[in-house]
Order: structure tokens, then sequence, then C-alpha cells
């Protein structure tokens, strides 16, 4: 065989051309008070999958091409299904049952009984909207600007961001910046709306003692000069990192509470990014992880987000290992606030394995809730009503320790 034919065979391996043969891969679901959704693609459809949280019943309630059809006759045109990113896609049951996509900048309503397309909101790089859809916050000039979107009018919340000691920005270690500027990219504030849309939880990050490391661009804009970029890089070992001052926006005043509580690492990303950073239900409180520069320990905190006063709920640290807040890479915290009690469930692998357990309001252990020589994966769901906890597992089948089950629900 020659190496053209070995190329091609190759090629058909390649992640962009994999797909078309390894259905389903990856799922995205949509978690609804009533039901679970995910897209299904079959050798010949893609279809709308429903199943009732409370009966258990499967059905297909959509085909993709009635999405396009749809699409298609609102712009008269062919649109092409390449172009519809349905990895993010929001279902509303009620008043009337409607997919909710993005498509050319904007949001895209289907009905399902109408079996129409209307085109919905336009999304506005760089802004990052309320829940309620009523606000926008965005970034000018380092600092941080609010829109009244019924009204259009905007707000300026803070005056005194400065190049590397701005607001609600990512740190350049984690080497997006130069990007960003080449391609003229607007970063939407790293920040997260409070469920009510009353609140904003954001950053301001210092990176003005992190050393410069320096890129070169060989041929920028097609001329044969090479081009040296600078960005701020912190390595291991060095004397300072970029630091995350929390604090909160109230949409009301439009003035800024600081959270009382030191700056937080944030050496590759903000703990806001790491998802370390999170509201409680009632938006009356911000949780918050602080990891110590070695990794050997780790504290969940909480803060009161009318007060800023901030306290430590519980603390984990090991002198032989690193002590993280999940198994996987990105370290999303596998954690679970239990709102009525203020319990934890926590994962811990001081076992030897990882495990989850239960701790109450003032940090001290209650009981393990698993136990045994399989480990805890990612914890799911948390059922209020019920008390039932749900989670996958692996290491149940000793010859294929890496699958992962569903376990069944732990009730606390």
């Amino acid at each position: 065989m020659d190496s053209h034919l070995l190329y091609q065979q190759a090629e058909r391996f390649l992640p962009w051309n994999l797909h078309n043969s390894v259905l389903n891969s990856a799922i995205f679901p949509f978690w609804s008070d009533e039901a679970l959704y995910y897209f299904q693609q079959t050798t010949t459809e893609k279809l709308l999958i429903r199943i009732d949280l409370e009966k258990g019943k499967k059905e297909i309630i959509l085909n993709y091409k009635e999405i396009l059809e749809a699409l298609s006759s609102q712009l008269n045109d062919e649109t092409n299904f390449k172009q519809i990113n349905l990895s993010d896609f929001v279902i509303k049951e009620k008043p009337e049952q409607l997919l909710c996509f993005i498509h050319k900048n904007h949001w895209w309503h289907y009905d399902f009984k109408n079996h129409s397309c209307k085109q919905a909101d336009e999304i506005i790089c760089g802004h990052l909207n309320s829940p309620d859809k009523d606000w926008a916050l965005w970034i000018k000039d380092h600092n941080l600007i609010l829109t009244d979107r019924s009204k259009k009018q905007d707000f300026q919340i803070t005056t005194d961001g400065e190049l590397y000691y701005d607001y609600a920005s990512s740190p350049e270690t984690n080497t997006h910046a130069i990007t960003e500027r080449l391609l003229g990219i607007v970063p939407t504030p790293v920040a997260i709306w409070s469920s009510d849309s009353q609140k904003i939880i954001t950053h301001k990050l210092d990176q003005r003692k992190v050393n410069e490391l320096f890129i070169l661009q060989n041929a920028p804009n097609g001329t044969h000069r090479p081009k040296i970029h600078s960005y701020r890089m912190s390595f291991s070992g060095d004397d300072n990192l970029p630091l995350e001052e929390l604090m909160i926006i109230d949409i009301s005043t439009k003035s800024i509470l600081l959270i009382k509580t030191d700056p937080l690492l944030s050496p590759y990303l903000t703990p806001i990014e790491f998802k370390w950073v999170w509201w409680s239900h009632d938006s009356k409180k911000i949780y918050f992880i602080r990891e110590t520069r070695a990794a050997k320990e780790i504290m969940l905190c909480v803060a009161n987000a009318e007060t800023g006063e901030t306290r430590v709920l519980m603390t984990e640290k090991s002198e032989d290992t690193y002590v993280e807040p999940s198994p996987h890479a990105t370290w999303l915290p596998q954690i679970v606030i239990l709102e009525d009690s203020q319990e934890v469930v926590w994962l811990s692998e001081r076992s030897g394995h990882a495990h989850l357990y239960l701790f109450n309001d003032e940090g001290i252990l209650k009981n393990a809730i698993t136990e045994g020589e399989w480990c805890v994966r990612e914890v799911h769901f948390y059922d209020d009503k019920s008390k039932w906890l749900y989670f996958t597992a692996c290491g149940y089948d000793k010859r294929d320790p890496l699958q992962k089950r569903v376990v069944k629900p732990t009730i606390l």
C-alpha cells in the first residue's frame, strides 16, 4: 500500500472524522424538574430523548431534522446541521414546551407544539447575562460595567482597575491571553450570578508581581519579521502567583462588598473558573474552596452575602500526598451542602480509596457514607426530599477496575 493510501486510512481515525463511525461517544444531557433530555445519534438520524424522572418512561419526542427544517424555513435558506451546536441546549417546559439553542449569535426557540423556530435574544460577545436576562455584566478598560438590558442603561461599577490588577479576568498563566489579543476576542467576565439575579460573585485579580514570559510569533500578519509577545506566567517555586480577591456586586445598590478573607491562589485558573466558588440555593451564602500552595491542605469556607463575613466549615490536610476536591484532572469539587442542616458531604481518600463522608456544620466527622475497596468517582445529584444521593463509582468489577457504574442511591 502506498503512503497516500496509508495517510487516508489513518485520517479516518482523526477525532473530527471518528465521530461518524463511533455513535454517542459523548452525551450532553439537560436536566429539568420533570425529565432528563439528551440527543441520541443513530446510523440514519438524530433523536431527542426524554426520560420522565418520576415514572422512568423513555420516549422520542423530536427528530433533529425537524429543527433544521423549521430553522431553514425561518431563515429562508438551507441550514447546515454542522452550524448548530446542540451540546448546550436548554429545555423549557412551562408555560410552553421549547427547545432553546444558539445559532449565529442568537438564541433560538423551537416550539414543540407548533413545530416552528423563533429568534430570541442576541448573544453579545463578552457579556455575562443574568439568569432573568434583565442585566449584563461586561469589562471595559479593566473595570466592570453593568447594563440594564431593558432600559439600555449602563452603570460603571468599578473605576480603579488597571493592567494586571483588574476585575473579572483570567490569569495569563493559562496562555490564552496572547491568542485573545491577536484574534480580538472579547473575554467574558469571570463571575457567577446568583440564581435570583440580584448579586454577582467575582474578583479582582492581582498579577502585578508575576514574572514575564515570552513567546515568538514567527511570521505575523503575513510578514517575515518575527514578533515577541510577553505575558505573565508563574512557575513552580516562584515567589509570586496570581491572587484572586473575592467580592460581591449588589445589583440594587450597584455597590461592591469585599469578602472578608485572604486572596485565593490562582496559579492556572481562578477558583471561580475551577468552580471552586458557588452560590447557595437561596443566594444568601457563597461557598468557596481554599487550597494551600503545596496542595497539602484544602478548606471549605462559607461567606455571608450580606456582610462578607467568612468562616471555615471544614479542613482536610495530609503530609504525605496531595489533597484535592476531586480525583479528576479538572478537580471539580465533589461536595454537597445539605442546606437544611448545613451538613457537608465530602469526598476524601483518607482510607486509601475515594469515598464519601458526612460532616456536621462544625466540620466534625459524623460517619462514612461509603466504604470498601472501590472508589467514588462523581457525585451527580442529591434529592433533598427523599434524602438519596446519586453517584458513580468504579472498582466493583475487578476484571475492569476502571469501569464506572451508577451506584444504588445512598440514604443519608
